[in-house]
């Protein structure tokens, strides 16, 4: 994640339940998030935050852990049980590393340790609205998906592994009835049992995609139906159900077959391998030659394939310039549909022509911000004809596409804000222990050194104190800088733990005089003077190291060798680095 901006977060409209059953601790935690704009209720027990989330949902928790009756731990559980979805924080001065993995097994978002810094408790509760609002997000993509089946003029239906109906469309309910939360088999002629060539059976049992045909009567109507079952496979493989697609045969025959590779196309996979599946199914619906995913790239004038099909078979993925394309036309006017004579229109787009390319459907991937990130696009040697229901089927891939490539860079974001530092974008404490455990376990297998290297920054204190917080953390951004020129190195570890210490992880470092000349240019680094606005502010460091195995051969052992060293730094008059020993 990348630094914060030095302007103040803003918690506007952020809604908050603060529980602490000491009372200055509880206003106190309050006033701090009001100031920052938001919405706070606190309670002083367990029982009575139950009692006010029951009444407003408060979104996001800030909760003591040791609380007389029901504890923090209990009330977390209860208030899941209410809803699922509420963000917990703990804040407590028990810092105990079984209490603390309780309570990540819980579901806690966050874990802070009183007293309770301003900056800390801020932007753990900003964390969790944006978690929140990725959420909305992908809720909101999840409701486009629906209303594009309740849209559609054939019956959709979900079945769980008892073959009962957890979700059908509308049209579904206007050829069946009402069939949601009964088994599907009581659906035609009164059957207590599987029909014996029940397709949701065959194809949870053999996998793939199963269709059946049978006479159904409702209201004096007679109706021949055909139902096509495929298996619904969650993130793991697991087959969870069944998506079915039923359909009066006698008037939507080609159209069915279209919705069943939709169905599967957009419910078979997640990830890389989603966008693959989905542009092989997009050829094999349509029947053309060629299917593309493209993202654009930041500076939005080439475009990288996530998926390239030529008739069912995967390519390997390329960039292509996006000027003279038809895909620039999808980019900046919407869907474009050229029936024939595409690469005649398209003169400088060399591709099309090499591969004697007549027609071209495309639709942009739009975020829910509504902006445009990607192409997916259809091209084949033939003409269209049928223009309008090509295009149609490209903008419901099209929208799944851009809820997937949206969820994918939301998980991005959120692996990001845990394990990085939000003012510096440096890793944080979290990712240098998990580093530090990593680098140990490495040089005990190859028998290589590792630095460690700890940074404190001399009198950074009276800084804050004249300048204020902002000017502060202009300077811990500064430094920040200036470890990085000092450590370029892809596999050098920067790391702020917090404050204004920093530490740094150095692989394959040759020796006690290597790493020591390398903390001299750090010294040196930092001995110029950085401008804070019109003020000059002359910021040292006082520096402590350690070498494993030489020093320790343990990780606590060699970050302790290393706090020695900075402690040995500091009182040899800052500005200086040192070894332990």
């Amino acid at each position: 994640m990348g630094a914060h901006p030095l302007v103040e977060p803003s918690l506007e409209g952020f809604q908050v339940l603060v529980v602490d059953d000491d009372p200055a601790s509880c206003l106190l935690l309050g006033r701090m998030l009001e100031k920052f704009g938001a919405r706070v209720e606190t309670a002083r027990s367990g029982g009575q935050a139950l009692e006010l989330f029951a009444a407003r949902r408060h979104p996001i928790v800030v909760t003591d852990i040791c609380m007389p009756g029901m504890d923090g731990m209990e009330l977390v559980a209860n208030l899941k049980q209410i809803d699922e979805r509420v963000m917990a924080i703990a804040a407590t001065a028990v810092s105990d590393k079984e209490r603390l993995i309780s309570a990540i097994r819980l579901g806690f978002s966050d874990y802070i340790l009183k007293p309770v810094g301003v900056d800390q408790l801020i932007w753990a509760v900003k964390r969790c609205g944006e978690i929140l609002e990725a959420r909305r997000q992908l809720e909101d993509e999840q409701n486009k998906f629906r209303t594009v089946l309740e849209c559609l003029g054939e019956g959709v239906s979900i079945k769980d592994l008892n073959l009962s109906v957890v979700y059908q469309n509308s049209a579904l309910t206007g050829l069946l009835g009402e069939r949601t939360g009964r088994t599907c088999y009581t659906a035609h002629d009164g059957r207590s049992e599987p029909c014996p060539d029940c397709q949701a059976l065959l194809a949870m049992r053999h996998g793939g995609t199963h269709s059946s045909r049978q006479l159904f009567q409702r209201q004096g109507r007679d109706f021949s139906l055909e139902s096509t079952a495929s298996p619904l496979v969650n993130s793991r493989g697991e087959i969870v159900g069944t998506v079915e697609i039923t359909r009066d045969i006698s008037e939507q025959v080609r159209s069915a077959h279209i919705l069943s590779n939709i169905a599967k196309g957009i419910s078979a996979k997640i990830g890389a391998d989603f966008f693959h599946s989905l542009a092989s199914y997009l050829t094999e619906t349509l029947g053309v030659s060629y299917a593309l995913v493209g993202e654009l790239n930041e500076s939005r004038d080439r475009v990288k394939t996530l998926a390239y099909c030529s008739q069912g078979n995967t390519l390997e993925a390329f960039e292509y310039p996006l000027a003279g394309t038809p895909c620039a036309a999808v980019v900046r006017d919407g869907p474009q549909v050229y029936s024939d004579r595409v690469a005649e229109l398209f003169t400088g787009d060399h591709p099309l022509a090499a591969l004697g390319i007549r027609s071209y459907c495309g639709a942009p991937l739009i975020d829910s911000s509504g902006e445009v990130v990607g192409v997916l696009c259809t091209f084949d040697p033939a003409p269209t004809t049928n223009t309008a229901e090509v295009s149609d089927i490209i903008r419901i891939f099209a929208s799944r596409a851009s809820a997937e490539m949206e969820r994918l860079r939301a998980e991005e974001i959120i692996r990001e804000q845990a394990h990085h530092d939000p003012l510096t974008g440096l890793a944080n404490r979290r990712l240098y222990q998990e580093c530090l455990a990593l680098a140990v376990a490495s040089s005990q297998r190859s028998g290589a050194r590792f630095g460690l290297l700890f940074l404190d920054l001399d009198n950074f204190k009276k800084i804050n104190d004249r300048l204020g917080h902002d000017a502060g953390d202009q300077v811990l951004v500064k430094a920040a800088a200036r470890l990085r020129n000092c450590f370029k190195r892809s596999y050098d570890i920067i790391c702020r733990l917090g404050g204004d210490e920093f530490a740094v992880i150095v692989p394959e470092v040759g020796g006690r005089k290597d790493l020591l000349a390398q903390a001299e240019r750090l010294v040196e680094e930092f001995s110029h003077p950085v401008m804070i606005g019109d003020i000059e502010v002359r910021v040292t460091a006082s520096i402590g190291l350690s070498i494993y195995p030489e020093d320790a051969d343990e990780a606590k052992d060699l970050e302790m060798a290393s706090d020695r060293g900075m402690y040995l730094a500091k009182r040899s008059g800052r500005n200086t680095c040192r070894f332990a020993s």
